[in-house]
Parts: structure tokens; C-alpha cells; sequence
């Protein structure tokens, strides 16, 4: 088990409302993905600017809400494989009831030659909960990608942040990313991908 090597921020940066999802997918390679997910979380740091952790005991009792965004990773580490850089769309359903999360990361798209837009997808789950007050958010999961020459384990170690706004509208936190290579030139390594990851709930009228 690791920890995210990114350094800490000095404030929450957030994601905003963008024109419409999804932020990486509409790219078609690495330089329009991280363009498209730079301009959604400016966005959304201007409108967003100030914001505190959102109160436990704010959110409803029940119900579900529906969050979208991005997750990305350009932080290498240690890992003995190469350094990647990913950039990938988000969502995540919370159930405000059993205080579960559930939800997929997609249009993974990466720095790496012959691992640009593998196809496939990723599960996660996890939770919220009370944390002296505040609304924490943990998430983890895996899912198996596939490029033109090589395929990879993508393992979220976690998702870890905090819910933001007076009713939860953003979430916002770090992102602990194993790639495990298990086909292609660098099979059976191991890239560290860490980065950060922000949610927003689409029908929040951010942009006015």
C-alpha cells in the first residue's frame, strides 16, 4: 500500500461546470484531453473560490446524487515501470441513505505509444462519512484497459478528498493510481500515475 506523492495544495481547487460532458472523451488525443479538463477545473475555481467543506450533517438522509468530472495522474514516483501521464473522465453516484459510492472512470487517455485511448473501463466504490463534522469521500476499484500494443491493470489505490459547497455540490481530493502493465513492452511493471480528481453535480447552475 502507498500514499499519493502529489504535494499538498495550498486551497481546494475545483472543478466547474462545463459546457458539456464528457470533458476528456471529447478530445482525441492527450494534449486536447488535458486542455479540455485544465479549462473545466479554471471554471469552476473562479466560480467556486471559497467554498468550505460541506457539514455531515447537511447532506439529506436519503436520496442520491450524481457527480461528473475528470481524474488525472502525471506524478511517477517510484514505480518500476515508465512514467505515464492520464487524463480520464469521472463519474460517481452517492447514496445518501447507505452513504455509499459507486461509479466508473472512462475515456482513459494517456502519454504512452500504443496506449494513447485503450478501450475499457473502470469500477470504483467506496463511501462518505462524518469526519469531525466534515463530509469525507474514499473511493477504489480496478478495471482492465487494452491499447494497440499493450494492455494494463488500472488500479485506483484510492480516491480520497472531501465534499464541497453547502449541500456536497463538489467533490474534490487525490488521486493514487497503480498502472499495472500485463501485455505489451513493459509487461510486468508497475507505473505510479498520481494526480487529483474533481466531481461536480451537472444540475448545479454554476454558469449562470
Amino acid at each position: 500500500m502507498r500514499t499519493n506523492l502529489i504535494p499538498a495544495l495550498a486551497a481546494p481547487f475545483f472543478l466547474a461546470a462545463c459546457s458539456s460532458f464528457p470533458i476528456v472523451g471529447s478530445g482525441t488525443n492527450l494534449v486536447q484531453a488535458e486542455a479540455n479538463a485544465q479549462t473545466f477545473i479554471a471554471e469552476t475555481d473562479t466560480k467556486m473560490e471559497g467554498m468550505d467543506i460541506t457539514p455531515f450533517d447537511n447532506l439529506p438522509t436519503n436520496g442520491t446524487a450524481n457527480y461528473r468530472g475528470v481524474t488525472y495522474g502525471i506524478y511517477g514516483g517510484s514505480g518500476d515501470g515508465p512514467d505515464v501521464v492520464h487524463y480520464a473522465d469521472l463519474s460517481a453516484s452517492v447514496n445518501f441513505q447507505t452513504t455509499d459510492v459507486t461509479g466508473t472512470i472512462y475515456n482513459v487517455t494517456t502519454d504512452m505509444p500504443g496506449f494513447e485511448k485503450p478501450t475499457g473501463t473502470v469500477a470504483i466504490t467506496g463511501n462518505i462519512e462524518d469526519d469531525g463534522g466534515e463530509t469525507y469521500f474514499y473511493a477504489d476499484g480496478s478495471g482492465s484497459l487494452t491499447g494497440t500494443t499493450m494492455t494494463a491493470d488500472y488500479e485506483v489505490l484510492s480516491l480520497d478528498g472531501y465534499l464541497y459547497g453547502p449541500n456536497g455540490e463538489v467533490i474534490q481530493g487525490y488521486s493514487t493510481v497503480d498502472i499495472n502493465w500485463t501485455s505489451g513492452d513493459h509487461d510486468g511493471t508497475t507505473s505510479w500515475s498520481d494526480g487529483e480528481f474533481y466531481l461536480i453535480a451537472p444540475s448545479q447552475p454554476l454558469n449562470p
